[in-house]
């Protein structure tokens, strides 16, 4: 009996754990749904704030209007479309260039940049203020939160509690924007803040500093970055380091945090949970550029658009039939000039001979006294009279009877014959022969253009010797009654010295150079009028340039050896240069006499501060990657009014050096592929001698005006024998100043380099122009 109680009583012990081992575990088993049912919260909610702050960088976005679709529609993804994280820091990037560059600059670009600076807040606030209020993260984080379930509870799914709220984390990490060094350089050595990631396009470059004020231009809080994590993907953070408090009121947030629930399915037990993440672009990085920066380049105006009214006087005389390049300045060795006998008298004669004594050319000297000394004999042996000829024989005299009323021959017959008198006469008239070079002013009657018989007859009487007239003696100050200055138009008629002219100019326009040549060539005809001066190049508005011609690698600018190009009529054209290549125009800006600046031309200079603009736009660019764009001969600089001469278009009078984005090459055309809002380039302006202008000035009259047989070795301009004219007298010529100041005459060529600080996308303007120093030319060759 007592072993059988003790049985049951053991019994009842088992039954007993075995109830509250089934017990515990059913406690167990609720505890563990409970746990488990919270993690799935939890682990929901993760999900969802992960996908909220993955969504977030393309969320939100900021659209470019206005004229910032050009500043900055580069930078967008697709371009010309809207802000987001990915593409915001891009923007704030070619802010701190620009302004980097206005600090260097000065003046209205420091305003250009703090403009540039409000419009990147402007669009930073809109971006903040858009991503605090985003009304899709709530679906972005239920469409990811949704899907996982709540098994353990029998409860729905987890939905969010209230608004997604928006931090600021990570002060001085990496944002998806990095300088390369060749830019940093660029911008005279800066160095902004940077984070200590090392950027994948780029191992030599770090990744900019985000939420952490650059200082530039002047302002200690110019912009600020957003760290976004490159090479990151959005991941979750602590909770307890999640910072709420924003950078400032104009910069995004990076950093998400979001409150869920979910519903107990048993109890009606609400569970929550926090999560936090942060965004990161993986893929997205960006070097820090201005992608749509360019550089203007533009030449001056053709000059007789620029001067002309009325146009220049094309075409311009040629000095081979010219009266001053031919009797007035007879070849060397003989008597210059034109020799006038009773110059004002009734039948003047003259010649270009005064000294000759032989037939059939004698001079004005020896005709007089022959035919003074047959004179004196009129009246002493008529035709028909017995004579006694030169062998001391008796003649009858039939060698001086002339047709017309009455005997002309009245006279001895032996000074006649002995003088050989009649060789000055057509045989059987009193009219003068072609056999000798004495003629006549008179230009009319019978007798044509030599001196008849009445002439002579009348010169044999004159009074006073031959007046000399030569090219020397014809200025302003000789009177329009002069014998020399009266009897230019007779003499230009009796020698057939009527001007011709050679027209035909090329291609191209002319230069202010060009302008005074073909202006003092073209007025050389005037001089037969009494005017023996021509004033050219005084006050000519600054033209364009053009290309000087070239032998091998010497510039054959005015001033140099070779460099004098006569004009020479048909066939060869009064405007001598070409258009060419900026590069052209800028290299020979360093060729020939009188360059300025320091150091002499700066082209070098410019050509550097040009490439480190053009590496603002893309960093691998070289300066020997500029000079090439510049040198495509299919892009000519032209002069404003004219175009480019076949096969040399399409050049224009503006072209525009950038960077082509499929090459990673600068390139010139004619248009750029976005707009060019006009502005001028907002630093200093260029100044002579300062590192911004190059001027290389020459001496323009012997040379390119005017030019002269002793420039040249051959002749001088328009065919003249040495230059149409001996005399020249610059316009800023003073010799009553003490001391006297005797003037130039000299023309420059300008280079004008005006940096830009990359406001509106320009970087910088290249201008071209030509100026000259004006004269009064005189004394015609």
């Amino acid at each position: 009996m007592k072993l059988r109680r003790q049985r049951g009583a053991t019994l009842g012990l088992v039954a007993a754990c075995v109830f509250l081992v089934i017990l515990v575990g059913v406690g167990f088993f609720f505890l563990s749904k409970i746990i488990g049912g919270g993690r799935e919260v939890a682990n929901a909610t993760d999900a969802g704030v992960l996908n909220v702050a993955k969504q977030a960088v393309r969320r939100g976005a900021v659209p470019l209007t206005g004229g910032l679709v050009s500043e900055f529609g580069a930078l967008t993804e697709p371009p010309d479309s809207k802000v987001d994280l990915v593409t915001y820091n891009r923007l704030v990037a070619q802010a701190l260039i620009v302004g980097k560059n206005a600090e260097a600059l000065g003046g209205t670009a420091v305003g250009h940049a703090n403009q540039l600076k409000t419009d990147v807040r402007t669009i930073g606030r809109a971006l903040r203020n858009n991503l605090i209020s985003e009304p899709n993260f709530a679906t972005d984080f239920s469409s990811i939160a949704s899907q996982n379930n709540t098994k353990m509870w029998n409860g729905p799914a987890v939905s969010l509690v209230g608004a997604v709220s928006s931090g600021y984390m990570k002060p001085g990490s990496s944002t998806n924007v990095y300088f390369s060094p060749a830019t940093l350089a660029a911008l005279g050595g800066w160095a902004p803040p940077l984070s200590s990631q090392t950027a994948k396009g780029d191992p030599a470059a770090k990744y900019l500093a985000g939420y952490t004020p650059f200082n530039v231009n002047g302002s200690a809080n110019f912009l600020t970055g957003v760290p976004v994590l490159p090479q990151t993907k959005p991941h979750l953070v602590d909770h307890g380091q999640f910072n709420t408090s924003s950078v400032d009121a104009d910069t995004p947030p990076n950093a998400f945090r979001t409150n869920s629930q979910a519903l107990e399915g048993k109890s009606a037990a609400m569970g929550t949970s926090v999560a936090c993440a942060i965004v990161g672009v993986i893929n997205k990085e960006f070097q820090a550029v201005i992608p749509r920066g360019f550089i203007r380049v533009s030449n001056g105006k053709d000059a007789e658009l620029g001067n002309g009214n009325p146009p220049l006087l094309t075409p311009v005389s040629n000095g081979a039939n010219d009266i001053f390049n031919n009797e007035l300045f007879p070849p060397s060795g003989s008597p210059q000039g034109v020799f006038a006998a009773n110059p004002s008298g009734t039948n003047p004669v003259f010649t270009t001979n005064v000294t000759g004594s032989s037939m059939p050319h004698p001079g004005l000297d020896k005709v007089k006294a022959d035919w003074a000394a047959y004179k004196a004999t009129l009246g002493s042996c008529h035709k028909g009279d017995t004579y006694t000829d030169l062998g001391g024989n008796p003649a009858i005299n039939n060698i001086t009877d002339e047709p017309g009323a009455g005997n002309y021959g009245a006279g001895d017959p032996n000074i006649w014959i002995s003088k050989n008198l009649g060789s000055y006469l057509v045989a059987g008239s009193h009219t003068g022969a072609s056999g000798t070079n004495i003629r006549s002013t008179d230009g009319s009657g019978a007798h044509g253009q030599y001196a008849s018989y009445e002439d002579l007859l009348a010169y044999a009487t004159s009074s006073g010797g031959p007046k000399p007239c030569d090219y020397t003696m014809y200025t302003d100050a000789m009177p329009a009654t002069d014998p020399c200055a009266s009897n230019l138009p007779n003499w230009q008629a009796n020698y057939g010295r009527n001007a011709t002219f050679s027209g035909g100019t090329q291609q191209g326009g002319f230069t202010n150079v060009e302008y005074m040549k073909a202006d003092l060539l073209g007025k050389i005809n005037n001089r037969k009028g009494g005017s023996f001066c021509a004033a050219v190049g005084g006050g000519l508005a600054p033209s364009g340039l053009k290309a000087w011609p070239t032998s091998g690698s010497t510039v054959l600018k005015s001033g140099t050896s070779g460099s004098a190009k006569p004009y020479l009529g048909p066939g060869t054209n009064i405007n001598f240069m070409k258009p060419g290549t900026t590069l052209t125009y800028i290299k020979q800006l360093d060729g020939g006499p009188g360059v300025t600046g320091s150091g002499g031309c700066t082209t070098n200079l410019i050509l550097d501060q040009m490439t480190k603009r053009m590496q603002q736009v893309e960093p691998t660019v070289t300066r020997a990657d500029v000079e090439a764009a510049l040198n495509d001969s299919n892009y000519p600089l032209t002069l404003v009014g004219t175009t480019a001469p076949a096969p040399m278009s399409p050049g224009a009078s503006k072209l525009y050096l950038y960077v082509d984005s499929s090459t990673k090459k600068p390139k010139m055309t004619n248009a750029l592929p976005w707009s060019d809002t006009g502005i001028d380039a907002d630093g200093p302006a260029p100044a002579a001698g300062t590192a911004n202008q190059c001027d290389s000035t020459y001496p323009l009259n012997g040379w390119a005006v005017n030019t002269s047989k002793n420039h040249n070795g051959s002749i001088g301009d328009g065919g003249y024998h040495e230059v149409p004219f001996t005399s020249a007298t610059p316009n800023n010529q003073d010799l009553t100043a003490s001391p006297p100041e005797p003037g130039t005459i000299n023309g420059t060529d300008t280079a004008q380099w005006r940096q830009g600080s990359g406001y509106n996308n320009l970087l910088g303007e290249l201008k071209f122009q030509q100026t000259v120093e004006g004269a009064t030319f005189c004394k015609p060759n």
